[in-house]
């Protein structure tokens, strides 16, 4: 049985708190990551299956040989800017036929960033706090051209939210530190979006 992702709920102005972190919201697709026996499987916040859509993805780079459930957001990258291209993103997920996914991936990649771990070696780390699973994600999850962990600072939410609007991101999520993860929309999780915030894929 699918499970739902954790969604935030929106909140009109951002703020500062010690008991939260803040990392920025980027104009991307919502992907859960199950790795099991070496075999990776990509499905969308509603539970479609799109590890066709993106073979870039499907080698993991762990840091040892594991079984993991990860939860995070692929976006493509304008290789000039660094900064996310929507229509590029969605180019890539309307794609049906093979040879032409096979050669955007090369020419047009995603990168996953990678938020959350909720499984390892077949734990549930859903109850641990957000804190800890983050920790034991850089663990278990190396970076490369394709993933990368999701930045984020602690308290300062006010600052993150002005250099987002600035750099023309999306705006930021505000997460508390001790949450579990829970599927659906959940106070822990809150969006504060600038005024060009749109909904994700």
């Amino acid at each position: 049985m699918f499970e739902k992702p954790m969604l935030p709920i929106k909140r009109k102005t951002p703020f500062d708190s010690e008991d939260h972190l803040f990392e920025p919201k980027i104009a991307g697709q919502r992907l859960r990551l199950e790795m099991k026996d070496g075999v990776t499987t990509l499905l969308s916040r509603h539970g479609f299956d799109l590890t066709m859509q993106y073979p870039e993805l499907t080698r993991v780079p762990l840091r040892f040989p594991a079984d993991v459930v990860i939860d995070g957001e692929a976006a493509c990258l304008d290789p000039d800017t660094g900064r996310e291209d929507k229509e590029k993103l969605q180019s890539r997920y309307r794609m049906t036929r093979r040879p032409d996914i096979r050669e955007a991936a090369k020419v047009n990649p995603v990168t996953f960033f990678a938020f959350d771990l909720l499984s390892l070696n077949g734990a549930d780390l859903r109850l641990w706090p957000l804190l800890e699973r983050k920790k034991a994600l850089h663990d278990v999850l190396e970076e490369n051209h394709y993933f990368k962990h999701m930045l984020f600072v602690e308290q300062e939410g006010v600052k993150l939210y002005r250099l987002a609007g600035l750099i023309g991101l999306e705006g930021i999520m505000c997460k508390k530190k001790k949450s579990p993860y829970r599927e659906g929309r959940s106070q822990d999780w809150l969006a504060v979006l600038n005024d060009k915030g749109q909904v994700t894929l």
